[in-house]
């Protein structure tokens, strides 16, 4: 098999399972269905991939053979998946109710990305105004506090620190997070990072 460049994206894996689903439940050729939807698709990775398989299951080669043969640009869920409804004799049904869960995900979070569209863009609007007091204002009003040695209120002087100091910390105390967290997120095995999002409604 030739060297295939890249996983499919999340996309290209359903609509692979979709026709595999589609090819089965009409008990037509899988190789001329997978040959046919290459030519559909028309470029990119999903050509290249459909048109491999196609060509191995000419050869003789089973499904099974031809899903380990791609085991580099199939995503492990849709591998295993593949894997587990050829063993069960399932694989229409199967491969129906992934995609169908899938469709639905995918409409799920799209929808909830457009409610959350006007709260980002407020939010955006706020952090914007915020670092702009932080960073304009606030040490203008330092400067004079300074020159008249006045005693700060706790409210006044947390903003005061906020725009110096404090805002330094805060920065770097979130990069260290975000940077730790997607080390952890590429490094091969840790895959609990995934599966803690999985627990939050939004991701």
């Amino acid at each position: 098999m030739p060297r295939l460049i890249g996983e499919l994206s999340s996309d290209e894996a359903i609509e692979l399972a979709a026709q595999v689903a589609e090819l089965a439940r009409a008990g037509l050729p899988l190789s001329g269905g997978l040959r046919a939807l290459a030519e559909e698709v028309g470029g990119g990775r999903l050509t290249r991939v459909l048109g491999s398989m196609a060509d191995q299951l000419d050869e003789g080669a089973t499904l099974g053979e031809v899903i380990l043969a791609h085991h580099d640009v199939l995503p492990l869920h849709i591998r295993g998946l593949l894997t587990a409804a050829i063993k069960s004799g399932r694989l229409p049904e199967a491969m129906h109710e992934f995609v169908d869960i899938q469709r639905k995900r995918a409409e799920l979070r799209r929808r909830v990305w457009l409610a959350l569209a006007y709260p980002t863009l407020l939010a955006a609007m706020l952090v914007g105004l915020f670092v702009f007091v932080l960073g304009v204002v606030v040490p203008e009003f330092v400067a004079m506090y300074r020159n008249v040695d006045a005693n700060l209120p706790p409210a006044t002087a947390l903003l005061v620190w906020l725009s110096g100091p404090g805002a330094k910390a805060i920065i770097s105390g979130i990069s260290f997070l975000v940077a730790a967290y997607f080390m952890l997120w590429i490094m091969p095995g840790a895959s609990w990072p995934r599966r803690l999002l999985y627990h939050i409604p939004l991701f």
